[in-house]
Protein backbone atom coordinates (compact mmCIF):
# COMPACT_ATOMS: atom_id res chain seq x y z
CA UNK A 1 0.00 0.00 0.00
CA UNK A 2 1.20 3.49 -0.83
CA UNK A 3 1.88 6.15 1.77
CA UNK A 4 -1.48 7.92 1.90
CA UNK A 5 -0.80 11.15 3.71
CA UNK A 6 -1.48 14.73 2.73
CA UNK A 7 1.74 16.74 2.92
CA UNK A 8 1.75 20.33 1.54
CA UNK A 9 3.42 19.12 -1.68
CA UNK A 10 0.31 17.07 -2.54
CA UNK A 11 -1.87 20.13 -2.10
CA UNK A 12 0.39 22.21 -4.36
CA UNK A 13 0.34 19.64 -7.17
CA UNK A 14 -3.43 19.38 -6.79
CA UNK A 15 -3.70 23.18 -6.99
CA UNK A 16 -1.76 23.08 -10.27
CA UNK A 17 -4.06 20.33 -11.55
CA UNK A 18 -7.16 22.40 -10.72
CA UNK A 19 -5.68 25.48 -12.39
CA UNK A 20 -4.85 23.45 -15.49
CA UNK A 21 -8.43 22.13 -15.47
CA UNK A 22 -9.54 25.81 -15.54
CA UNK A 23 -11.33 25.77 -12.21
CA UNK A 24 -12.19 29.21 -10.90
CA UNK A 25 -9.85 30.70 -8.28
CA UNK A 26 -12.66 30.65 -5.69
CA UNK A 27 -13.34 26.94 -6.36
CA UNK A 28 -9.64 26.15 -6.02
CA UNK A 29 -9.39 28.01 -2.71
CA UNK A 30 -12.56 26.38 -1.40
CA UNK A 31 -11.29 22.91 -2.31
CA UNK A 32 -7.89 23.53 -0.75
CA UNK A 33 -9.45 24.98 2.42
CA UNK A 34 -11.58 21.82 2.82
CA UNK A 35 -8.62 19.54 2.14
CA UNK A 36 -6.42 21.42 4.64
CA UNK A 37 -9.16 21.15 7.27
CA UNK A 38 -9.36 17.40 6.68
CA UNK A 39 -5.54 17.06 6.82
CA UNK A 40 -5.46 19.03 10.06
CA UNK A 41 -8.21 16.84 11.51
CA UNK A 42 -6.27 13.71 10.43
CA UNK A 43 -3.25 14.98 12.38
CA UNK A 44 -0.74 12.91 10.39
CA UNK A 45 -2.76 9.70 10.26
CA UNK A 46 -3.09 7.74 7.04
CA UNK A 47 -5.95 8.56 4.67
CA UNK A 48 -8.46 5.70 4.55
CA UNK A 49 -12.11 5.44 3.62
CA UNK A 50 -12.90 4.91 7.32
CA UNK A 51 -11.04 8.12 8.19
CA UNK A 52 -12.97 10.07 5.55
CA UNK A 53 -16.27 8.62 6.79
CA UNK A 54 -15.29 9.58 10.37
CA UNK A 55 -14.54 13.14 9.22
CA UNK A 56 -17.92 13.27 7.48
CA UNK A 57 -19.55 12.20 10.78
CA UNK A 58 -17.45 14.78 12.63
CA UNK A 59 -18.77 17.57 10.38
CA UNK A 60 -22.35 16.39 10.85
CA UNK A 61 -21.87 16.22 14.63
CA UNK A 62 -20.61 19.83 14.57
CA UNK A 63 -23.92 20.82 12.93
CA UNK A 64 -22.52 21.76 9.55
CA UNK A 65 -25.25 22.19 6.94
CA UNK A 66 -25.60 19.23 4.55
CA UNK A 67 -24.57 21.36 1.56
CA UNK A 68 -21.41 22.41 3.42
CA UNK A 69 -20.58 18.79 4.26
CA UNK A 70 -21.16 17.81 0.63
CA UNK A 71 -18.94 20.66 -0.61
CA UNK A 72 -16.11 19.42 1.63
CA UNK A 73 -16.64 15.83 0.46
CA UNK A 74 -16.62 16.99 -3.15
CA UNK A 75 -13.19 18.55 -2.62
CA UNK A 76 -11.85 15.37 -1.03
CA UNK A 77 -13.38 13.08 -3.64
CA UNK A 78 -11.87 15.21 -6.39
CA UNK A 79 -8.45 14.98 -4.73
CA UNK A 80 -8.76 11.23 -4.30
CA UNK A 81 -9.71 10.81 -7.94
CA UNK A 82 -6.67 12.88 -8.95
CA UNK A 83 -4.40 10.77 -6.73
CA UNK A 84 -5.94 7.47 -7.85
CA UNK A 85 -7.25 6.75 -4.36
CA UNK A 86 -10.71 5.79 -5.58
CA UNK A 87 -11.21 3.47 -2.60
CA UNK A 88 -11.12 6.50 -0.24
CA UNK A 89 -14.05 8.27 -1.87
CA UNK A 90 -17.28 8.55 0.14
CA UNK A 91 -20.91 9.21 -0.75
CA UNK A 92 -22.55 12.58 -0.36
CA UNK A 93 -25.33 13.26 2.10
CA UNK A 94 -28.80 12.95 0.62
CA UNK A 95 -30.52 16.31 0.59
CA UNK A 96 -34.30 16.42 0.37
CA UNK A 97 -35.47 19.21 -1.91
CA UNK A 98 -38.43 21.18 -0.65
CA UNK A 99 -41.30 21.13 -3.10
CA UNK A 100 -43.27 23.78 -1.26
CA UNK A 101 -42.37 26.77 0.82
CA UNK A 102 -42.83 26.90 4.56
CA UNK A 103 -46.38 27.99 5.42
CA UNK A 104 -45.15 31.26 6.95
CA UNK A 105 -43.58 32.21 3.59
CA UNK A 106 -46.75 31.61 1.55
CA UNK A 107 -49.17 34.40 0.70
CA UNK A 108 -52.74 33.68 1.65
CA UNK A 109 -55.69 35.35 -0.05
CA UNK A 110 -55.82 38.32 2.36
CA UNK A 111 -52.05 38.93 1.96
CA UNK A 112 -52.46 38.81 -1.83
CA UNK A 113 -55.39 41.25 -1.82
CA UNK A 114 -53.48 43.63 0.48
CA UNK A 115 -50.54 43.46 -1.92
CA UNK A 116 -52.81 44.28 -4.87
CA UNK A 117 -54.37 47.24 -3.01
CA UNK A 118 -50.95 48.62 -2.13
CA UNK A 119 -49.71 48.24 -5.70
CA UNK A 120 -52.79 50.06 -7.04
CA UNK A 121 -52.35 52.86 -4.49
CA UNK A 122 -48.79 53.28 -5.73
CA UNK A 123 -50.01 53.33 -9.34
CA UNK A 124 -48.40 50.02 -10.30
CA UNK A 125 -49.84 47.36 -12.60
CA UNK A 126 -51.43 44.41 -10.85
CA UNK A 127 -51.75 40.80 -11.92
CA UNK A 128 -55.13 39.57 -13.13
CA UNK A 129 -57.64 38.70 -11.94
CA UNK A 130 -57.29 41.29 -9.20
CA UNK A 131 -59.96 39.67 -7.05
CA UNK A 132 -57.78 36.59 -6.55
CA UNK A 133 -60.54 34.12 -7.45
CA UNK A 134 -58.27 32.02 -9.64
CA UNK A 135 -55.38 31.68 -7.19
CA UNK A 136 -53.86 28.23 -7.03
CA UNK A 137 -51.15 26.64 -4.94
CA UNK A 138 -47.59 26.89 -6.17
CA UNK A 139 -46.48 24.04 -8.40
CA UNK A 140 -42.80 23.03 -8.04
CA UNK A 141 -42.16 23.71 -11.72
CA UNK A 142 -43.43 27.29 -11.58
CA UNK A 143 -41.32 30.23 -10.61
CA UNK A 144 -43.87 32.31 -8.74
CA UNK A 145 -45.94 31.44 -5.71
CA UNK A 146 -49.08 32.97 -7.22
CA UNK A 147 -50.32 32.59 -10.75
CA UNK A 148 -53.61 33.04 -12.50
CA UNK A 149 -55.57 32.27 -15.63
CA UNK A 150 -54.56 35.59 -17.23
CA UNK A 151 -50.97 34.45 -17.76
CA UNK A 152 -47.84 36.42 -16.96
CA UNK A 153 -46.98 37.71 -20.42
CA UNK A 154 -48.66 41.04 -19.89
CA UNK A 155 -51.39 40.19 -22.42
CA UNK A 156 -55.00 40.59 -21.51
CA UNK A 157 -56.48 37.33 -20.19
CA UNK A 158 -60.08 36.12 -20.46
CA UNK A 159 -61.17 37.52 -17.10
CA UNK A 160 -58.55 40.22 -16.84
CA UNK A 161 -59.54 43.85 -16.88
CA UNK A 162 -57.08 46.31 -18.41
CA UNK A 163 -54.78 47.53 -15.73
Amino acid sequence: MHDRTLPPSVLETFRSHLQHAERSPSTIEKYLRSIRAFACWLNGRTVTKDAVAAWKSHLIARSYAPVTVNAALSALNSLFQYLGWEDCRVRFLKIQRRLFREPDRELDRSDYLRLIRTARQQGKKTPCPADGNNLRHRHPGQRSTLHHSGGSTGRKGRNCPEG
